[in-house]
């Protein structure tokens, strides 16, 4: 199994466990559990880091389109709009209702971004 190969099961691992442990928090309701909430974000922190480095490691020694930079920026967009709606659930205000509409469609949005730019990358290795 070649270590990229390694790295995205890793990914999809992580990225469950993610998913998970916020079906469990939105279960609990706010406020959330300090344990589990930080555990949700280191595992949400992990997830996107080895994204990033999946990525790093399948742009080496190919040319990269547009298109391709596109997916790449956007997926990042998306993962940090992940890690701030998330983050700003934990705070009491008046954006909470919005905040969590908002953590229910970006993360979905940034696994499906993820993939797809992993799948258009792989292609051209």
């Amino acid at each position: 199994m070649k270590f990229v190969e390694t790295k995205i099961i890793t990914s999809i691992v992580l990225t469950v466990l993610v998913i998970i442990t916020g079906v469990v928090l939105t279960k609990k309701g706010s406020p959330y559990p300090g344990l589990l909430f930080n555990v949700h974000k280191l595992l949400t922190l992990a997830a996107i880091t080895l994204l990033v480095l999946i990525v790093i490691q399948l742009m080496k020694g190919t040319p990269v389109s547009t298109i391709d930079w596109v997916f790449i920026i956007l997926t990042g967009l998306f993962m940090i709009g992940s890690l701030i709606t998330g983050g700003l659930l934990n705070v009491e205000g008046a954006a909470y209702s919005t905040m969590r509409i908002l953590h229910k469609i970006v993360p979905v949005v940034g696994i499906i971004l993820a993939v797809l730019t992993v799948l258009r990358l792989d292609r051209l290795g």
